[in-house]
Protein backbone atom coordinates (compact mmCIF):
# COMPACT_ATOMS: atom_id res chain seq x y z
CA UNK A 1 0.00 0.00 0.00
CA UNK A 2 1.56 3.52 -0.65
CA UNK A 3 1.85 6.21 1.51
CA UNK A 4 -0.65 8.91 0.34
CA UNK A 5 -0.07 12.15 2.28
CA UNK A 6 -2.57 14.66 2.22
CA UNK A 7 -2.20 17.87 3.17
CA UNK A 8 -5.51 20.32 3.72
CA UNK A 9 -6.08 23.77 5.53
CA UNK A 10 -8.32 23.27 8.49
CA UNK A 11 -10.76 25.48 10.26
CA UNK A 12 -10.40 25.31 14.01
CA UNK A 13 -14.14 23.52 14.17
CA UNK A 14 -12.95 21.19 11.09
CA UNK A 15 -9.93 19.88 13.26
CA UNK A 16 -12.00 19.24 15.91
CA UNK A 17 -14.28 16.89 14.67
CA UNK A 18 -11.86 15.02 12.35
CA UNK A 19 -9.95 14.53 15.57
CA UNK A 20 -13.21 13.53 17.55
CA UNK A 21 -13.78 10.80 14.80
CA UNK A 22 -10.41 9.72 14.40
CA UNK A 23 -10.49 8.83 18.21
CA UNK A 24 -13.83 7.17 17.90
CA UNK A 25 -12.75 5.61 15.14
CA UNK A 26 -9.61 4.13 17.31
CA UNK A 27 -11.98 3.02 19.98
CA UNK A 28 -14.37 1.17 17.60
CA UNK A 29 -11.20 -0.38 16.21
CA UNK A 30 -9.61 -1.19 19.55
CA UNK A 31 -11.30 -4.64 20.56
CA UNK A 32 -10.20 -5.71 16.48
CA UNK A 33 -6.91 -4.51 17.19
CA UNK A 34 -6.79 -6.12 20.66
CA UNK A 35 -8.18 -9.67 19.49
CA UNK A 36 -5.62 -9.71 16.43
CA UNK A 37 -2.45 -8.84 18.71
CA UNK A 38 -1.62 -5.71 15.72
CA UNK A 39 0.19 -3.28 17.17
CA UNK A 40 -1.49 0.79 17.65
CA UNK A 41 -0.10 3.93 17.67
CA UNK A 42 -0.32 5.87 20.85
CA UNK A 43 -2.22 8.42 18.94
CA UNK A 44 -4.30 8.62 15.82
CA UNK A 45 -2.02 9.63 12.77
CA UNK A 46 -3.45 11.42 9.77
CA UNK A 47 -0.45 10.09 7.56
CA UNK A 48 -1.72 5.92 7.93
CA UNK A 49 1.73 4.41 9.02
CA UNK A 50 2.21 4.41 12.93
CA UNK A 51 5.81 5.49 14.20
CA UNK A 52 6.06 1.96 16.21
CA UNK A 53 4.87 -0.65 13.89
CA UNK A 54 8.02 -2.30 11.71
CA UNK A 55 7.20 -1.53 7.88
CA UNK A 56 5.65 -3.69 5.34
CA UNK A 57 7.61 -5.96 3.46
Amino acid sequence: MDKIKISVRLTEQEHKRLKANAAACALKMEPYIRKHGILTAKRPLVSGNAPNTPPHG
